[in-house]
Formats: structure tokens, C-alpha cells, sequence
């Protein structure tokens, strides 16, 4: 699995479905190489696609059971790393690695309201 096809599985997972344009945008891939990932994608039943009603040549893409699982377990796998590496640490460890992330979360605030 390629750099941009998880990127593409993990934006559907938290948009739900998403238009091409709109990934490509979102996810500052090129359209060119969109199109291949995302027909690798469905190829591999990672993503299906579905018309939108208004307009005959646009089309939304979506999850489908297998990407969903796909992300499940993955974002899982993550989970028990984490848990693991924090199970490790002292209290003063924690407590260091909690501001760290909040210094971290207010300045990537501060990005995305500048920006």
C-alpha cells in the first residue's frame, strides 16, 4: 500500500465519501496521480464509487466493508503501540509528553486559523 492510498483511506474514513477534486485538494495530490491511486484502490475493493445524481460525469468515492476494515485495524494496531509506550512511562514522563502534545495541538491551531 502506497503513501497517498492511505491517505486517501484515512480521508474517506473521517469524511465518509469525498469527490475527486475534493481529495486531490484536501490531499494535495496531483489529479493524474489520483486517478491511478484511486483505481488501484478499487481494484483492490479498498473503495467503490457512486454517480452523483445531478451530474452524470461526476461521482463520489466511499469505503467500502473491506476499507473500513482495513482502517479498524490499523488505527487498532496503533492504539496498542501507543498504549504500550505509554504503559511505560513514569508519571513525570507522562505529564511531559501531555504538555508536549498540547504545545503541539495549539500551535498546529494557530497554523490552520493563519492559513
Amino acid at each position: 500500500m502506497t503513501e497517498n492510498q492511505i491517505k486517501v483511506i484515512m480521508m474517506l474514513h473521517y469524511t465518509r465519501e469525498a469527490n475527486p477534486g475534493d481529495i486531490s485538494d484536501v490531499l494535495n495530490i496531483p489529479k493524474g496521480s489520483l486517478t491511478t491511486v484511486l483505481r488501484s484502490l478499487r481494484q483492490d475493493g479498498f473503495v467503490s464509487r457512486r454517480m452523483t445524481p445531478l451530474d452524470e460525469r461526476s461521482y463520489n468515492v466511499m469505503l467500502t466493508d473491506k476499507g473500513s476494515r482495513f482502517v479498524e485495524f490499523h488505527v487498532g494496531k496503533c492504539h496498542e503501540q501507543l498504549d504500550r509506550l505509554f504503559s511505560e512511562m513514569n508519571d513525570s514522563e507522562l505529564l511531559a509528553a501531555r504538555e508536549g502534545f498540547m504545545h503541539m495541538t495549539q500551535y498546529l491551531e494557530r497554523r490552520r486559523t493563519t492559513t
